[in-house]
């Protein structure tokens, strides 16, 4: 059996990973072997491990999830029996499994915010750390709405971001297609006619010969090369926590690119801060569990040092400026309101303005990548004409004009 494990090591440093044992006493005896002392274990099942190979659950199927639960706890209906309803309406599959095991955790006692944790690649830690303030503080059903307002918002800011990135793609994609065209099929026919009127090439016609015989006999190296090196980043950043974070400081030094994703990041944890500050949990732990929705490594690192400047005396607004994330006029909202103590709103109100930054950046981005694009094809376009079809036309008026 599989079982996935937490373990302290022997410089007192948490360990985690999977390992195959007959049972947990096998388990213990195999870690303790490793000078290992086991603190947690769990199997893993067949759902779990194909939950952490492929997670099909999509954003508005946990949107719906929640707003039924929130529904069931608001009507006082038993949480068991609720599920069981949920989970029977529940047109995904792998989410209906998902629900049957966390009414067989339930129904063994155990919290559901300790139930929705077993499953992270579903339930990620912010909507644990809501649902664990909502059953501390009796908000559950509070908590469970703020699940569904969460979902709802990364639903909605990710198809945003994606619909503002399609028509560059697509026009990414069509400028490589008529390269690979031009360059491929059309400039060896035209360099071979060229050839035929007994025209010398010149060196431009040379450089553009020399390319479509180099794609033509080494596309599949070439393309192989690319895909790896393509493979062999993603792998490395997955695995290195230095490759990754030279990664991400290389993102954020693009311009415009580096802006909008500190603002996009700005934005995610801004909302989950406020989120979490209306469910219950402390302006200390909701800006805790906030630098878990930060995507970038680096602004992560920041904004925990940000967290170490509070601790020691630090004002709010002092200590999230050396983030690098949000504008004077943010920074000063939540000067102003830590005064007050109304940070919850004054955390949305600094969303909504870096969400509002997000279109203004993502629409300079959709009007200069599409004209940037245009202008290489442009000058492409002109290089092939110099090389192929201005010596064709001069071979030709020479022709004509012996003749």
């Amino acid at each position: 059996m599989l079982f996935e494990y937490r373990a302290i090591g022997p410089d007192g440093g948490h360990l985690k990973g999977l390992l195959s044992a007959e049972d947990g006493a096998d388990l213990d005896q195999q870690l303790a072997q490793a000078s290992l002392m086991l603190v947690r274990a769990r199997p893993m099942t067949q759902l779990r491990w194909r939950l952490r190979i492929a997670p099909n659950v999509a954003v508005r199927d946990l949107s719906a999830f929640f707003s039924a639960l929130a529904q069931v706890v608001q009507s006082r209906t038993p949480l068991l029996r609720g599920l069981r309803a949920i989970g029977a309406g529940t047109p995904n599959r792998t989410l209906r499994e998902v629900i049957d095991d966390l009414v067989n955790q339930l129904s063994r006692g155990r919290p559901l915010a300790l139930a929705l944790g077993t499953f992270p690649a579903v339930f990620g830690p912010v909507v644990v750390a809501l649902v664990t303030a909502g059953e501390c503080t009796g908000k559950l059903d509070l908590a469970l709405r703020q699940c569904q307002l969460h979902c709802e918002w990364h639903e909605r800011t990710s198809r945003q971001l994606w619909q503002a990135m399609t028509y560059p793609l697509v026009l990414l994609g069509l400028t490589m297609a008529m390269l690979v065209f031009l360059l491929s099929w059309l400039a060896p026919r035209m360099l071979a006619f060229l050839g035929v009127l007994g025209q010398t090439p010149d060196a431009t016609t040379v450089s553009l010969l020399g390319l479509a015989q180099f794609l033509q006999q080494h596309w599949a190296l070439t393309g192989t090369a690319l895909a790896a090196t393509g493979v062999g980043l993603a792998i490395a950043a997955l695995a290195s926590s230095d490759v990754r974070r030279m990664l991400h400081t290389g993102v954020l030094r693009v311009p415009v690119i580096g802006t909008l994703l500190r603002r996009v990041d700005a934005q995610r944890f801004a909302h989950f801060v406020a989120v979490a500050i209306v469910s219950g949990l402390s302006t200390q732990r909701a800006l805790e569990v906030g630098i878990l929705v930060v995507r970038n490594t680096v602004l992560r690192g920041r904004l925990v040092r940000a967290l170490e400047q509070m601790a020691e005396g630090a004002t709010l607004s002092t200590a999230l400026g050396g983030a690098a994330m949000f504008t004077p006029l943010m920074l000063e909202s939540l000067n102003s309101s830590q005064l007050t103590d109304d940070l919850g709103p004054a955390f949305e109100r600094v969303a909504h303005s870096a969400a509002h930054e997000v279109d203004l950046i993502a629409g300079r981005v959709v009007t200069f990548v599409p004209t940037t694009l245009t202008l290489v094809a442009g000058v492409v376009l002109v290089w092939v004409v110099a090389a192929l079809f201005l010596p064709i036309y001069s071979a030709l008026s020479m022709e004509t004009l012996y003749r």
